[in-house]
């Protein structure tokens, strides 16, 4: 696997784990930006997999946005990577 495809996993992961969190907490886009103190467009450009590297504050938000217990948390952080 090439490095590239390795990023593009790893970001896909994360991707994924961002909206399975946020529609298991049964939250819409907006509900989550607003909570977290982002933008829509940069919840919709994570959970597409567009953002190589996310904010470490930003998935701190996120993380407090959607009541993340502390090991999912880091969990969480480290699939931000």
């Amino acid at each position: 696997m090439s490095d590239t495809e390795s990023r593009a996993d790893g970001r896909r992961g994360f991707a994924d784990l961002l909206l399975d969190l946020r529609v298991q907490a049964g939250l819409s886009q907006e509900e989550l930006a607003d909570r977290a103190g982002l933008s829509v467009r940069s919840i919709r450009e994570m959970e597409a997999g567009r953002v190589a590297r996310p904010r470490k504050e930003s998935v701190r938000l996120l993380a407090s946005a959607l009541g993340l217990q502390p090991d999912d948390t880091e969990h969480f952080l480290a699939a931000a990577g």
